[in-house]
């Protein structure tokens, strides 16, 4: 594989707290961020203008490589990743995940029916509210990249295996941000 593929922005990989993150500087989308605010965009327009420069990129690389997809090929991929998806949710990290984001709204309800919020930890709560999903969503999206690394003939098998590694790291900071 050519560095091409193997080359990630902090964009790629992160936890979604722009307000917080040390790369803004270095960060694209960021910036596409902070310029899509400052003419006026709403968030939806600005995912809207996203989704379309990702579907020129796609298109370009089609082009570029020409890549043909024929129909019976999708729907054997649409079979196999749902497949995927299947031994995904049945995994006991998942369901352990899931237990946890259901432990952390508990914990918060309970919290809030008691207590106040002191300002002190507002920080803290805000933390442990946002990446509560992130641990969820990414532990998936980890397990997902790693089979399919394992199990299919792909093209770029490597960018299964590294979107695995790094997307753990994204799992690893959220449950390390809970915990603090």
């Amino acid at each position: 594989m050519t560095d091409e593929y193997l080359t990630q922005g902090p964009y790629s990989y992160c936890d979604y707290l722009c307000v917080k993150c040390e790369f803004n500087d270095e960060c694209p989308v960021y910036a596409e961020e902070l310029e899509a605010q400052k003419q006026g965009k709403s968030k939806l327009e600005a995912l809207q203008d996203c989704l379309r420069e990702t579907i020129e990129m796609l298109m370009q690389m089609i082009e570029k490589y020409d890549i043909y997809i024929p129909d019976e090929d999708i729907e054997a991929d649409m079979e196999s990743l749902s497949d995927i998806r299947e031994q995904v949710a049945n995994k006991p990290v998942v369901k352990l995940a899931y237990e946890y984001l259901d432990g952390i709204d508990d914990f918060f309800l309970d919290y809030q029916e008691h207590y106040l919020i002191p300002v002190l930890l507002s920080d803290a709560f805000s933390d442990l509210d946002w990446y509560k999903t992130i641990i969820t969503s990414k532990m998936q999206r980890t397990l997902k990249s790693y089979i399919e690394f394992a199990l299919l003939d792909s093209v770029f098998p490597e960018f299964f295996l590294e979107d695995a590694y790094h997307t753990s790291g994204v799992v690893y900071k959220a449950l390390w941000k809970s915990l603090s």
